[in-house]
């Protein structure tokens, strides 16, 4: 391996996921930057042009636990319950996610 992609590697794994603090339902979620193999596996079988189901899909594959499990199942109950989710509360999770600093105690998976 390259000194480059080594020091790439050494960045990669030594990131923390961001906690984002959730009031309206009461909970902390735990997000760990997102990857390109991320948002491959996220836009896998979905219309592009379907913003709302992209959100959802990404709140599913990337919202974990303080220790790093995920939080939701990709099934139809957790799909009815989301799509149940206020628009605005959706983005300023994922928004934050983006945003929020290193939580430090969660784990990477």
């Amino acid at each position: 391996m390259s000194d480059v992609l080594a020091r790439m590697q050494a960045v990669h794994e030594g990131r923390k996921a961001k906690k984002v603090p959730v009031p309206e339902y009461g909970f902390d979620l735990y997000f760990t930057p997102l990857t390109v193999a991320d948002r491959s596996r996220i836009r896998k079988g979905v219309d592009p042009s379907d913003d709302d189901e992209l959100t959802i899909k990404t709140l599913i594959h990337k919202a974990c636990d303080k220790d790093g499990k995920p939080v939701f199942e990709d099934d139809g109950a957790t799909r009815k319950i989301l799509y149940q989710m206020d628009m605005n509360v959706l983005r300023r999770i994922l928004e934050e996610a983006e945003d929020a600093p290193d939580e430090g105690s969660a784990k990477n998976d």
